[in-house]
């Protein structure tokens, strides 16, 4: 458990957490509140409850890299209220190469650390009250104390301006490079909406 500031505690979630997160997940990502620009292009549920269990409980057998990740819950003081959430893991790989991926780059950085976030998000009724920023600042710290990360790389969906801005603002930088976004093509109306890739050196 981490206090992270007076009013939030940050600490892994636990299985009885999951409906909890279940709804805050996917209210956050497709809900008619908060920041839900692109919201016309998403059709289904960002996670599945079997899936979050897993991610849960560190079992999750599709991806070695999440695997043993923990899930980290945001709960807000002293309401006890699990108001946001985030997954940093990492993988030790060659650098992303996206459709405008500079090749001489890459060969600069044949191998590096790299930390990745998923299922960041805060529950609509919480938003504009610094929870992102704590728990994002968290998952960086995080990265660099457990895994010795040297860069974090985020993917986001084209067609949310707001969250690419937000992730600008926090110091993550945009390079032009863009990804299928294979992995979530079953959430997607359009199928050929890609990632953008942002990053920031730790």
């Amino acid at each position: 458990m981490y206090q992270h500031r007076s009013d939030l505690i940050i600490r892994p979630a636990e299985d009885p957490d999951a409906p909890f997160l279940m709804e805050l997940i996917n209210i956050a990502y497709r809900g008619e509140q908060g920041w839900t620009d692109g919201l016309d292009n998403i059709k289904a549920p960002r996670i599945e409850p079997d899936d979050l269990r897993a991610r849960i409980s560190g079992s999750e057998e599709n991806d070695s890299a999440r695997r043993n990740a923990p899930i980290f819950v945001a709960v807000l003081q002293p309401e006890g209220v699990v108001a946001g959430c985030i997954q940093p893991y990492n993988s030790a790989k060659d650098r992303p190469h996206g459709s405008n991926a500079n090749s001489e780059a890459n060969l600069e950085h044949p191998l590096t650390i790299q930390g990745y976030i998923e299922l960041f998000a805060v529950h609509p009724d919480y938003q504009s009250r610094g929870i992102g920023k704590s728990l994002l600042n968290f998952a960086l710290d995080h990265m660099k104390e457990a895994w010795n990360v040297s860069v974090c790389v985020i993917y986001v969906f084209e067609i949310r301006p707001k969250v690419l801005a937000w992730y600008e603002k926090l110091g993550f930088t945009l390079d032009g490079r863009t990804v299928p976004a294979y992995e979530f093509q079953h959430l997607m109306i359009n199928p050929d909406i890609v990632l953008r890739i942002l990053e920031k050196q730790l």
